[in-house]
């Protein structure tokens, strides 16, 4: 049986060195702006529009500003990030990257 032994541990070091070139390699030729977790390398955004009732031009000077101020602190509690963010007097365009496990409406349903 020692024979056995001395294979499995073999394998497994084996393993463990394929496991560790894949990680590295993986992070060295990830296309610039993809995000990778453990087990997946991924891109995932988010272009939302909305307007206020009856499309008010409501949305200028300071209250321009305190929005986006309140959108990107949001977005840092989800833990997403804010690619373009346009403010209009009427209307609000956010394209966000996101997470994988995060649902398009709860991450909309948050900010808003």
């Amino acid at each position: 049986m020692p024979f056995m032994g001395g294979m499995k541990a073999n394998l497994c070091h084996m393993m463990y060195d394929f496991d560790r070139y894949i990680r590295v390699w993986s992070y060295i030729s990830m296309p610039k702006g993809y995000s990778a977790s453990e087990t997946s390398v991924h891109f995932i955004g988010y272009h939302f529009v909305w307007s206020q009732k009856y499309r008010r031009k409501v949305l200028v000077g300071k209250v321009e500003k305190r929005l986006k101020e309140l959108i990107k602190e949001k977005a840092e509690l989800l833990e997403c990030k804010v690619i373009a963010l346009e403010v209009m007097p009427d209307h609000v365009h956010l394209f966000i990257e996101g997470k994988p496990l995060q649902t398009p409406n709860y991450i909309i349903g948050q900010i808003k």
